[in-house]
């Protein structure tokens, strides 16, 4: 128990001296109590149309103003946190799975991998006669090792 806390000592100094990942903390915080709270933030529902309020520059009725159909974009932005955050998490979980699995891959078969990484980052078809050498010669570089580990 004691190694726990004196390892989360030294996490919380070395974060607390880098200033960027402070303040991107305190902004991530911020955003997540934003959209926790934003039922009780929200002036208005985000879906609200109040017809005589549409086109409203900012006053102290409607802070940010209100767009055509007379919503509160106040609201619509403290809702769209929700979306926002969805968004950003679920991208976040993709690109590490992918990031999980292509490393995994990565330590069985590196020749695969870097095959298909290429296929997806080339621009133009013609690297695909690329690909066939870049095979055959893996094909042939194994065999050769094979024969040379065989022999010796």
């Amino acid at each position: 128990m004691k190694i726990l806390f004196s390892r989360i000592k030294i996490f919380l100094k070395a974060f607390s001296s880098n200033r960027l990942a402070a303040l991107g903390f305190v902004i991530v915080i911020v955003m997540l109590l934003t959209a926790l709270l934003a039922p009780i933030l929200a002036p208005y529902p985000p879906d609200k149309q109040i017809y005589q309020d549409a086109r409203q520059s900012p006053s102290v009725q409607h802070i940010f103003g209100t767009d055509l159909l007379g919503r509160d974009i106040l609201s619509r932005v403290i809702y769209g946190t929700r979306i926002s955050l969805m968004v950003g998490f679920l991208s976040m979980a993709i690109a590490a799975s992918f990031g999980i699995t292509a490393g995994l891959l990565a330590g069985f078969w590196d020749d695969v991998l870097v095959l298909f990484i290429f296929l997806i980052l080339s621009d133009d078809k013609k690297n695909i006669f690329i690909i066939y050498i870049y095979i055959y010669l893996i094909k042939k570089l194994t065999v050769t090792k094979a024969r040379i580990s065989y022999t010796i």
